[in-house]
């Protein structure tokens, strides 16, 4: 996904609430709990987007004053192991946004984000680091160590995770493919505004993917939104189908040379974009869908981002030649 506005991305709001509404409900809720993930929500504003994250990556020409550092971060092939380099937040951040229903509009409209999160609901089933790398995957303790919200009027507040030596939150973690994954829905992790308790919720692409439907059987797709074209939605379903394949599939990530192809195969200019991205290629790695799926149900989630972690010394950055 990129962290760039357009009219494709506009969509899968809809497509998502179509995914995820329950169709028994009569009456709208008040106010929905969404962990972010789609870029496409803030056009005039640096993207919401979990970190760190692979995905998140190949938006680097358009991260504003952040582009340099994702570039080296693709350069070196991995997020360094210590928190302390990681950007935009020391730890893994998981954005959560807010939308209230206006009855005289009928639809949902952008609203204060939620005040705290509910702690009890994070446990052993809700909230799950695994180490894919290896064979099973290993599973890392985590915790959320801190609510931050940025700025007074950030649209979003950040979920601040690190994995845990007993009690005790780490400053680092080992070299590794990892995952990280939040449960939503009546079963996992609830915001809280004020003192109104509301499950968290994915975020547009992921509730349409989650169920790990493959996208190009129109059986398994969400209906069409009025408004979008049938190309339009065609090319979405495409775009979700890729990244569907991202996390159902045994995708490692590795810098690459591609010359101003590397945004999901759209041309960039040159002095945007030299030539460096990450792109999916096939690894001895458990899935991200699979790994998750063995502590929750993957059409539960609210919130996931694949990442790698090189040692923080590592002697990486090296030209790469076709």
């Amino acid at each position: 996904m990129l962290v760039r506005r357009s009219v494709l991305l506009a969509v899968v709001g809809v497509l998502a609430a179509a995914a995820c509404r329950d169709v028994e409900q009569r009456d709208p809720a008040p106010v929905l709990a969404l962990a972010a993930f789609d870029p496409g929500q803030y056009p005039d504003r640096l993207a919401t987007i979990p970190f760190p994250n692979d995905l998140g990556l190949r938006g680097a020409p358009y991260a504003g004053p952040l582009r340099d550092a994702f570039l080296d971060v693709i350069d070196d092939g991995g997020w360094r192991e210590s928190f302390a380099t990681w950007a935009p937040f020391p730890g893994i951040a998981v954005p959560v946004w807010a939308q209230a229903f206006n009855a005289e509009t009928g639809a949902y409209a952008l609203s204060e984000p939620p005040t705290a999160i509910a702690t009890d609901t994070f446990t052993a089933d809700t909230v799950v680091l695994l180490r894919v790398s290896d064979d099973p995957p290993t599973r890392l303790p985590a915790a959320m160590i801190q609510l931050v919200r940025p700025t007074e009027t950030s649209p979003s507040v950040y979920m601040l995770f690190r994995p845990l030596e007993g009690t005790t939150p780490l400053a680092s973690i080992p070299a590794g493919r990892y995952v990280f994954a939040l449960r939503g829905g009546r079963n996992g992790v609830h915001a809280l505004f004020d003192d109104v308790r509301v499950p968290l919720e994915a975020d547009r692409a992921i509730a349409v993917i989650a169920p790990n439907r493959d996208l190009d059987e129109p059986a398994n797709r969400p209906p069409k939104p009025e408004g979008v074209t049938d190309a339009q939605f065609e090319a979405q379903m495409d775009q979700l189908e890729a990244l569907r394949s991202v996390y159902a599939l045994p995708f490692d990530w590795g810098r690459v040379d591609v010359l101003n192809t590397c945004v999901n195969g759209v041309p960039v200019p040159e002095a945007l974009y030299p030539g460096r991205c990450w792109l999916p290629s096939p690894a001895a790695v458990t899935p991200a869908f699979a790994a998750v799926d063995q502590y929750f149900p993957i059409e539960e989630i609210a919130s996931i981002q694949t990442f790698e972690v090189i040692p923080g010394d590592a002697a990486v950055r090296e030209e790469v030649t076709p």
